[in-house]
């Protein structure tokens, strides 16, 4: 039977083409404060922070801003730090045993190079100067030494002149002594620790445009005073970006080999075999000053840079370091050169977030945006069995369809998925509903008879939640969430534009509510809606979120070619509160009031790059799901509420008339499951009889008559 349903199904909704698991480069933001081409400090493998650089143009006012980046399952989140001793950019950093970052000299806010040594506490986000290094200096070279050093080599002096000057700076001691000269005067070196711990120096050039590159790879020994030579790249190269792998290894790509008459930039690609850097692959294009990553292990992303036309470009590339094969990657949004990257997450691709931080475009120049690269699936095509929703209150499942309320007066409904559903990459879901036997009883709202419509809903509080009757569209007061309405009913009393409209509706923090003003309303469309007239026509649905961006189609024919609302500022992380595993429930709500029709959802198709998932925290079904009586019913003086079991808590009940408003509200202590109205003061006329125990909400007709 459940495959028979499934098929039916699939015959109904439109096709979907399979998952395809896809990356793509979304634009997080802007940095809050101003810092370009600053260094990257990565903290184990879910933190990294982002230290100096400039704060205006590149070579120009060094910064002192530190901003940490850190992800939990693929939810991101960017925080300020205490700032630098002092504005620092073009200097090394070296992370201590995932505890400790060390900053090394740089161009300084003074626009003079700095000897000063300094160190970060991670878990006291405190900075402190350790000491000063014999020679102030920029650009120049880093690597952890040993346990407490660390050897420093070339640079450049304020007046751009480049050094051969080395030396090995104690941490312990803040003190640093002068070593053997590097072979040559150098700047912007790739350095680093090979996979046999040995530190290295390669590529870089001996001063300013056009000065003579260094193809020799260089590392020291410390019991001889003396550099020595272990080999040579193919070319040399200034301002190469390498990276050390996964396992230890170094890789090393691209760089320039003059700038005039005409830049030259190279595409190699160089990784450590042995002690050797050896010619693995080549990018398609000449590149520098782009930002470098590991994707993936041994899967190496180039992002952005500068082409040898002297443009920024968007283009990124993957290198399989083991293989050699070179394949274009995503695109950015934005081109920038002078950016920074670096991935964080741990284990399969779905679980990384690549970072591009900052740049220099072709055309505006500075730019502060923040991409992120992340897994996204355009749809999963995973037909739901709706057999399988729970269903709360009025709702009931009529084969093969749901039927969220029958048409009748003050009904109302909800189906929840049975397990939550990730949302924090994004959602892609399709629908069908249906309207049936429309009747406005007299509450005419110049649009098709019926009421009150379909609602989308996610939350995350129980698969047994439920709102109000009538206006309320059934989740009008449940836990904060996120909404869709396809509301069939005129309600001014809601800020309702018409008859059949649209609208996208969040929470304020504790509730969430279907009136149409701020801060609910996020967005809302009447143009291009279709009539929802409860006529047995099929509408068809679909609601698609990709990063902060939620776009709403809908029409009779499945086509849905183009959005009817788009709202930009859907940031369900803070809406939903997302836990780590960025999963909420998810599921429909429909009600009726003193107009009515019937509700129908007749096939549920997920998308994203999760379909639903099962969760520690998961809420089994209430056994004890709360229901309530009213006797006698009609009444007139007065009337007794009897609900189905005591509560440890206080309830509330209240009695509404058509429009929602409250006319009467009365508290049930806890251990109680019987409460009696005064009805006498209470004018005739159909009313709605509402119980709320916590998350869940019951509602009861009540007519009193005189």
């Amino acid at each position: 039977m459940r495959y028979l349903l499934a098929c039916i199904a699939a015959l109904l909704l439109p096709a979907l083409a399979s998952a395809q698991p896809a990356e793509r480069w979304r634009v997080l933001g802007e940095l809050d404060r101003p810092h370009l081409y600053g260094a990257i400090a990565k903290v184990g493998t879910d933190h990294a922070y982002y230290i100096g650089g400039y704060s205006g143009n590149v070579f120009s006012n060094a910064s002192r801003y530190v901003d940490r980046f850190e992800v939990s399952g693929t939810n991101v989140r960017i925080s300020q730090m205490p700032p630098l001793p002092e504005g620092l950019a073009e200097m090394p950093v070296i992370v201590l045993y995932d505890t400790a970052i060390v900053v090394i000299g740089g161009l300084n806010e003074a626009g003079r190079t700095s000897s000063a040594v300094y160190l970060f506490n991670i878990a006291t986000q405190q900075w402190r100067k350790l000491g000063d290094m014999i020679t102030s200096r920029r650009q120049h070279a880093a690597y952890r030494y040993s346990v407490n050093e660390i050897l420093i080599a070339g640079g450049r002096h304020s007046n751009l002149e480049t050094m051969d000057d080395a030396e090995i700076f104690n941490l312990t001691t803040g003190q640093s002594r002068s070593i053997s000269p590097f072979p040559v005067p150098i700047n912007g070196a790739v350095y680093g620790l090979m996979s046999s711990g040995k530190g290295v120096i390669l590529g870089g050039r001996d001063g300013g445009a056009n000065s003579n590159r260094i193809a020799g790879i260089y590392t020291y020994d410390g019991s001889k005073n003396e550099w020595s030579k272990i080999g040579d790249m193919s070319s040399g190269r200034e301002a190469p970006f390498g990276m050390r792998l996964e396992d230890g290894r170094m890789v090393v790509v691209g760089g320039s080999t003059q700038e005039s008459p005409s830049a030259v930039f190279i595409g190699e690609c160089l990784v450590e075999r042995n002690g050797d850097f050896l010619r693995s692959a080549d990018v398609p294009y000449g590149l520098c000053y782009a930002g470098i990553t590991e994707r993936m292990p041994r899967r190496v992303l180039t992002v952005g840079g500068w082409l040898s036309d002297l443009s920024s470009t968007n283009q990124c590339t993957y290198w399989e370091v083991e293989s050699g094969s070179v394949t274009p990657g995503p695109k950015l949004n934005i081109e920038r050169r002078y950016t920074r990257s670096v991935t964080l997450g741990g284990r399969g691709l779905e679980n990384r977030t690549t970072f591009a931080i900052g740049g220099v475009t072709s055309q505006s120049g500075v730019t502060q945006t923040v991409e992120i690269l992340q897994v996204a699936c355009d749809s999963m095509g995973m037909i739901f069995p709706l057999e399988s929703m729970k269903l709360v209150g009025d709702a009931v499942y009529a084969a093969p369809n749901i039927m969220l309320t029958r048409s009748a007066t003050y009904q109302r409904g909800a189906a929840w998925l049975p397990k939550k559903v990730n949302v924090s990459r994004g959602l892609d879901v399709r629908f069908m509903f249906r309207l049936n036997n429309g009747n406005d009883n007299g509450q005419v709202d110049k649009g098709p008879q019926g009421a009150d419509g379909v609602v989308f809903v996610l939350q995350n509080s129980l698969p047994t939640t439920i709102g109000r009757v009538g206006d309320g569209i059934g989740y009008n007061e449940t836990p904060s969430g996120l909404a869709v309405e396809f509301d069939a009913f005129l309600n001014a009393a809601f800020s309702d534009p018409s008859g059949s409209h649209i609208a996208i509706q969040a929470g304020d923090g504790q509730y969430l509510r279907s009136w149409h003003v701020p801060p609910y309303l996020k967005a809302i469309a009447t143009k291009d809606v279709p009539q929802f007239v409860a006529d047995g026509r099929v509408f068809h649905a679909r609601i698609v979120l990709e990063g902060t961006t939620m776009s709403v189609y809908c029409d009779t024919t499945g086509d849905l070619r183009t959005p009817v609302v788009v709202a930009t500022d859907i940031d369900l992380s803070k809406i939903l509160t997302l836990g780590p595993d960025g999963a909420t429930y998810a599921g429909f709500t429909a009600a009726t009031g003193f107009a009515q029709q019937s509700h129908e959802i007749l096939g549920l198709q997920i998308g994203g790059c999760e379909t639903l998932v099962s969760v520690d925290d998961e809420t089994e079904w209430n056994a004890d799901a709360l229901s309530a009586y009213v006797n006698p019913n009609p009444a007139s003086g007065s009337a007794v509420v009897n609900v189905s079991y005591p509560s440890t808590r206080n309830r509330v009940c209240r009695v509404l008339d058509t429009r929602g408003s409250v006319v009467l509200q009365i508290e049930l202590p806890s251990g109680q499951t019987r409460i009696e109205l005064p009805l006498d003061r209470v004018a005739h006329g159909m009313y709605a009889v509402q119980i709320q125990d916590g998350s869940q909400v019951v509602s009861i007709p009540l007519v009193v008559v005189r």
